[in-house]
């Protein structure tokens, strides 16, 4: 298994995006991946998980330019191809590698190239640049599953704690769209305009 950023090959980005939105089929993230050149200057990152020589799975660190200068999203449109996605507990043969074995990988908690590879590798990457990472999911309805997610498959080592309130993460001028307004896990409160969870029901 191979970790690579491929942020200065725009023409690779553009290719793998667009087959994850014809994978993605009619999954409501599917748009996510389409016309990706647009949000490409944003990235300060970009990696590419290659597993036996193929990719397997890609995310980046992304900056909104109207967000704080040390806030960064990590695994920002992460996808994972539908062949190396979770099945079980683990993805088998992530399991025999030797990267899931190391200290980067936390052996204790179970789960995929999102949580057991690119999510601790990004955080890394991001701290050690002097920001401050948080992940999203955007739907108030998804929040017990992230509750979760984060503490069955996140290594607590990193220190990430799901944030008490929804936070706008769009970028621009603050409106009341719903999917704006989303859940994050972050090691400490960030400094992004924010409501309390009985809100959300009076979002569009």
């Amino acid at each position: 298994m191979i970790i690579k950023n491929v942020i200065d090959d725009r023409d690779f980005i553009i290719s793998i995006t667009r087959q994850a939105a014809e994978d993605n089929g009619n999954h409501r993230n599917s748009k996510n991946y389409l016309s990706f050149e647009k949000r490409l200057p944003n990235y300060l990152v970009f990696n590419v998980v290659f597993f036996n020589d193929k990719v397997a799975a890609f995310g980046g660190i992304y900056h909104d330019p109207s967000w704080p200068d040390n806030l960064v999203r990590v695994a920002d449109r992460m996808f994972t191809f539908p062949e190396f996605r979770l099945k079980g507990n683990v993805f088998p043969s992530l399991k025999e590698t030797e990267e899931y074995h190391s200290n980067n990988i936390n052996t204790q908690s179970k789960g995929g190239f999102c949580s057991q590879v690119l999510f601790p590798h990004q955080t890394k990457l991001a701290r050690d640049m002097g920001k401050i990472p948080f992940l999203s999911i955007q739907d108030l309805t998804r929040r017990r599953g992230v509750k979760k997610w984060l503490n069955t498959r996140i290594d607590p080592k990193l220190g990430y704690k799901l944030l008490p309130k929804l936070y706008f993460t769009c970028g621009g001028n603050i409106h009341n769209g719903k999917r704006c307004w989303q859940n994050i896990l972050a090691s400490e409160d960030i400094n992004l305009p924010s409501i309390e969870l009985e809100m959300y029901k009076d979002l569009k």
